[in-house]
């Protein structure tokens, strides 16, 4: 239920006013979604107040039936012998850190003596 309220938050521009559906496979959630809210667990229903406000149907199907998820939960990552980062991403990704000024030039010192 945390990331069905997550989502819809994170989403909130492209769902509020329309219908949207909600695949799960965890069949008590739906069951849950449907009681009166005095009646679900109190673990929940802070997250079922924050989700009212949308206008969702959840759904219940098996895991292996919703195929992203169950393919990425299932397949394994291919094995390299060589490190997967590129001294481009490396470069790249230093570059985009919020980090300025003096904490920047001790984390590259830091960085320079570390083997």
């Amino acid at each position: 239920m945390l990331a069905v309220a997550w989502c819809l938050r994170k989403f909130h521009y492209y769902v509020h006013g329309r219908e949207v559906t909600v695949y799960t496979d965890h069949k008590p959630l739906e069951s849950i979604k449907k009681k009166p809210l005095h009646k679900a667990p109190k673990c929940f229903r802070s997250m079922l107040t924050r989700t009212q406000k949308y206008n969702y149907e959840m759904i219940y199907k098996p895991g292996k039936n919703i195929p992203i998820p169950h393919t990425l939960s299932t397949t394994p990552l291919e094995e390299t012998s060589e490190s997967s980062d590129s001294i481009d991403d490396i470069v790249y990704s230093v570059n985009t850190l919020p980090i300025r000024g003096i904490c920047l030039e001790r984390i590259i010192q830091h960085s320079n003596g570390d083997e």
